[in-house]
């Protein structure tokens, strides 16, 4: 089973085996970047696709109201847990 992170702004995906994602988490910082002129929560995943050879950081924003990045995170942190 994979896990797809989309961007809507560049129109790509990444594709993540579930057993590959190895980390994630919100900011410590609390640093934030401006989508249609409100600030959104950064967080990032760490992750490993099945034919490399590294991990791959992706550092994504929240798009939807509906789903935090908070929310996000610990879905991401729960399939973590699942994993082990």
């Amino acid at each position: 089973m994979y896990l797809p992170l989309l961007c809507s702004h560049r129109f790509f995906r990444f594709h993540f085996p579930l057993a590959g994602i190895s980390y994630a988490a919100v900011d410590p910082k609390n640093r934030s970047i401006t989508f249609t002129s409100l600030n959104r929560k950064v967080f990032g995943v760490i992750a490993r696709a099945p034919t490399a050879n590294e991990n791959s950081c992706v550092v994504l924003g929240e798009y939807e109201e509906g789903q935090p990045a908070n929310a996000i995170v610990a879905f991401f942190q729960r399939v973590i847990a699942w994993q082990q």
